[in-house]
């Protein structure tokens, strides 16, 4: 798994954790099958585009939320975008 998908579920997972929510809630909400769903987090590099619109938008959250910051970035919420880690 490269380091942009390794963030991009990083950030999914502590979405869910801090807003109570589990896989199956997440796929009712986003109309995307649970199956899907973990899937996805098992290899998230493989989210789609529209995927991630669907999920930040059930979790109340922007869609960069879930994106990962540009290498060497070092401002509170990217700590695992570091190709390096």
């Amino acid at each position: 798994m490269d380091w942009m998908g390794k963030c991009v579920g990083k950030r999914i997972e502590r979405a869910m954790t801090e807003a109570g929510v589990n896989l199956g809630e997440l796929a009712q909400w986003s109309g995307l099958p649970e199956w899907l769903l973990g899937d996805r987090l098992e290899a998230p590099e493989s989210f789609r585009l529209d995927e991630l619109i669907l999920i930040a938008s059930v979790m109340k959250h922007e869609v960069a939320e879930l994106l990962p910051c540009p290498p060497g970035n070092s401002r509170l919420g990217c700590e695992c975008d570091d190709p390096m880690t």
